[in-house]
C-alpha cells in the first residue's frame, strides 16, 4: 500500500503494517491487451499517470520466456532507460527463497519443519509463553504463525552492509515475543524470516548468503542475483525512487533473509518457470515436486488445520484471478517494488519490478497482465456451495475487531478504526467497517467457511476457540478478527465520537471567543483558563495530525531515528498529558467560581474527553512514544 498519513496514525513509530481495507484493487483497463504491444502500452500509460519512473517485465511459460521488456527509466537523472539486464530489488520476495533453502535442507534430511526452533538454534533470542506445551517450530516462522510483532521502526531504518546474521537478529529481538499460542493465527511479519535465515546457518554451517547461491540462485541461472550490493548490482541496479521523483539511497537492510534480493524481472521469471515445472528449471531438478507442493500449501494455523487451503504457505500465498488460483508473492523496499505470480493450472506467470514505491502502479500493472495472461483461459468451473437459510446464518452475525495485528503497536488505533459488522442478506454475509467497503461472503463447502463470488476457494472462516468466536480470513490485509459484545461495540464507538466531537469543539470554540477577547468584547470575563486549558490539550493532539501530515518523502527515515518529526510527536504527548491534566483540575476547581455556567460545563466535557483519551493512549504505550526506539 501507499504510505499514507493513516498508516502513520495506525503505527506510530512501528514498521510497515497491512492496510485495514480488504477491498480489491480498481480495474481501469476496460479491455484486456490482446498483443505484447497493447500489453506494453498499457503499461506505460499506467507509469505515466502514477509518476512511476520505470518498470521491468518478465512473462513466462513452463518451456519459454514469452515477454521480457523494460519500460521507462532506471535513473531519470541521466535518462538512463530500463533495459531486460536492469536490476531491481526484490524486498519480500526474497522469503520465497529463504523458504525454498529451507526445503532443501529439509530434503537433504539435516532438519524437518516441525523441528523446534529452539533446538535448531539454541542461541536465538525470542520469547514464548507456550514454549512447555506449544513451542515455536520453523515452520512456524515460514508460515507466519510464531506470533511475532513485525520489526521496529528502528530496525527498518537501520543499515548495515555486510551484516552477520547472528548480529542482526539480536539487534533487536523485542518483536520476537510469541503473543499467542503459535500454530493458531497468522500475522506477517519480517522478524520470523530473519530468524529463519539463521537457521539455516546452523543447521547448514554455511552463510545464508553461500547456501543460496549454491543451492537455489546458481540452478535457477540467476548470475546477476545477490542479496548483497555486489559490483555488478552497483553497475546494472536501477536507482529507488521513494515518491516517484525523489531518489533514495541503496540501504544495506540487516536481517537479509527477509527482504534483501536483487536480481533482474528475467532472472525472477526463471524462480516462476521452475515453480511451473515443479521444481524442475530446464531439465534440471532444483527441488522436489513434494516440496513445491508444499510451499504453496499452508498448515499450521487453525483456519488451515480445518480446511481452509487459501492463505500463506512458505514464502508463497494464493489469491485469485477469474475463478482460478494464482500463486506468489509480492515485495517493497526502500523504492522499490516487486510482484512475481503464477497459475500452476495454467502454466504460466509472470514478474514486475518497478523503481518507485507506487504501489497503485504495481496493482494496475498486475492486473493488466493477469488480464493478458488470462484471455484465453476457459469460464472457471462452477463453484459449489452449501445452503444456508437466514437462520443458520444468523449465528454469524455481530461485530468483531481486528484480533492478529502485524504491528502490536497500532493497536490502539486500529481495534477502534477497524471495527467490522457481519450482518445477513439475500442468503450471504456482508462485511463493512468504518472505513472499509463493504464486502459480500457466499457460503463455501463447509460450515462456517465463506468466499467472494469468484472467489475459487473459502477464503474466510468462522469458528469457536477457547469460548471465543473469531473469523479468521487468508487476506493478508483483513487479518483475523474476534468477535466483540454489541455493548462493547456502542460503547467503544461511542465513547470515540464524543471524545471526538468535545475535543474538536474545544478547538473549534477558541475562534469565536479569541478574537472577542483580543478586540475587547470579553473585557470583564475571568477565568479563561477554565476555556483555553482544554483547547490547548486537544489543539495539542492535533498538532500530532499535523507532524504526521508535514513527514517528508521519506517517512520511515523521518520517524525511525530521532528528528523533529519523531521528537515532535514525543514531546506533542507529553504536553497533552500535562494540559490534559492540569485543564481538569482547574475545570474541577472552578466549580464554585463566578463563571458562565454554559461555558463551564463546556470545558468539564472537553476535560473529561481529554482524560479519557489520556488514559487510553497512556494504557497503550503512546504518551510519550518514541518511534525511534
Amino acid at each position: 500500500m501507499q504510505v499514507t498519513v493513516f498508516r502513520f496514525l495506525c503505527l506510530l513509530g512501528t514498521c510497515i503494517v497491512q492496510s485495514v481495507q480488504a477491498a480489491e484493487p480498481a480495474n481501469n483497463q476496460k479491455q484486456a491487451p490482446q498483443t505484447t504491444e497493447e500489453l506494453t502500452r498499457a503499461i506505460a500509460l499506467v507509469l505515466e499517470e502514477t509518476n512511476t519512473p520505470g518498470a521491468g517485465i518478465a512473462l513466462v511459460s513452463r518451456d519459454e520466456i514469452l515477454l521480457s521488456t523494460g519500460i521507462g527509466l532506471a535513473n531519470r537523472e541521466s535518462k538512463v532507460p530500463v533495459t531486460v539486464d536492469t536490476i531491481f530489488r526484490a524486498g519480500s520476495i526474497s522469503k520465497s527463497f529463504t523458504a525454498l533453502a529451507i526445503l532443501k535442507l529439509q530434503e537433504a534430511g539435516q532438519l524437518k519443519l516441525e523441528d523446534r526452533v529452539r533446538d535448531l538454534a539454541p542461541q536465538a533470542k525470542f520469547a514464548n509463553p507456550w514454549e512447555d506445551s506449544d513451542p515455536v517450530r520453523l515452520v512456524h516462522l515460514l508460515e507466519h504463525t510464531a506470533g511475532f510483532d513485525d520489526i521496529s521502526l528502528r530496525e527498518l531504518v537501520t543499515s548495515r552492509p555486510d551484516s552477520r546474521l547472528e548480529d542482526d537478529i539480536n539487534f533487536d529481538p523485542r518483536p520476537r515475543t510469541s503473543r499467542w499460542r503459535p500454530g493458531q493465527f497468522s500475522a506477517y511479519s519480517n522478524a520470523d524470516y530473519s530468524l529463519a535465515g539463521y537457521v539455516l546457518e546452523k543447521v547448514s554451517g554455511e552463510t545464508f548468503d553461500d547456501y543460496l547461491a549454491e543451492k537455489i540462485i546458481r540452478p535457477l541461472d540467476m548470475s546477476g542475483a545477490s542479496f548483497l550490493l555486489t559490483d555488478q548490482v552497483r553497475k546494472q541496479l536501477a536507482t529507488g525512487y521513494v515518491d516517484g521523483t525523489t531518489p533514495r539511497p541503496y540501504e544495506h537492510i540487516i536481517g537479509r533473509p527477509k527482504g534483501a534480493l536483487n536480481c533482474t524481472p528475467s532472472e525472477l521469471g526463471h524462480l516462476v518457470q521452475m515453480l511451473l515445472n515443479r521444481g524442475t528449471y530446464h531439465g534440471t531438478r532444483v527441488m522436489s515436486a513434494a516440496s513445491i507442493e508444499r510451499m504453496e500449501t499452508p498448515t499450521t494455523s487453525i483456519a488451515a488445520r480445518r480446511g481452509i487451503r487459501d492463505g500463506y504457505g512458505l514464502g508463497n500465498y494464493s489469491t485469485s484471478h477469474k475463478g482460478y488460483r494464482i500463486f506468489g508473492h509480492a515485495g517493497s523496499v526502500n523504492g522499490y517494488l516487486a510482484r512475481y505470480a503464477y497459475s500452476p493450472e495454467h502454466g504460466v506467470g509472470f514478474a514486475l519490478m518497478l523503481n518507485a514505491d507506487k504501489f497503485r502502479a504495481l496493482e494496475r500493472c498486475e492486473k493488466i497482465i493477469l488480464d493478458y495472461l488470462a484471455r484465453d483461459w476457459p469460464q472457471s468451473p462452477s463453484l459449489r456451495s452449501i445452503a444456508l437459510d437466514e437462520e443458520q446464518l444468523a449465528r454469524f452475525q455481530g461485530f468483531y475487531e481486528p484480533h492478529t495485528l502485524r504491528v502490536e503497536k497500532g493497536r490502539f488505533l486500529i481495534r477502534l478504526l477497524a471495527l467490522q459488522r457481519v450482518t445477513v442478506h439475500d442468503g450471504a454475509l456482508h462485511l463493512r467497517g468504518l472505513l472499509d467497503r463493504p464486502a459480500t461472503f457466499l457460503p463455501g463447502q463447509m460450515v462456517g467457511a465463506f468466499r467472494r463470488d469468484k472467489e475459487p476457494e473459502p477464503t474466510i472462516l468462522f469458528f469457536e476457540d477457547v469460548g471465543e468466536t473469531y473469523l479468521a480470513s487468508t487476506n493478508l490485509r483483513m487479518g483475523n478478527l474476534r468477535r466483540l459484545p454489541s455493548w462493547q461495540f456502542w460503547g467503544q464507538l461511542s465513547g470515540l465520537l464524543y471524545c471526538g466531537t468535545a475535543m474538536l469543539s474545544a478547538i473549534i470554540f477558541p475562534l469565536i471567543w479569541l478574537p472577542r477577547k483580543l478586540l475587547g468584547y470579553l473585557r470583564g470575563v475571568q477565568y479563561l483558563s477554565v476555556r483555553l486549558l482544554p483547547s490547548l490539550a486537544a489543539l495539542s493532539i492535533l498538532g500530532v495530525f499535523f507532524v504526521l501530515f508535514s513527514l517528508p518523502s521519506d517517512p520511515f527515515n523521518a520517524l525511525g531515528k530521532p528528528t523533529v518529526w519523531s521528537l515532535g510527536i514525543c514531546a506533542l504527548t507529553w504536553v497533552f498529558a500535562a494540559l490534559a491534566v492540569v485543564g481538569l483540575v482547574q475545570v474541577v476547581r472552578a466549580r464554585s467560581w463566578n463563571i458562565n455556567r454554559w461555558v463551564w460545563w463546556h470545558s468539564l466535557l472537553v476535560s473529561i474527553a481529554n482524560a479519557i483519551v489520556l488514559a487510553y493512549l497512556a494504557y497503550w504505550g503512546i504518551i510519550g512514544v518514541r518511534t525511534w526506539v
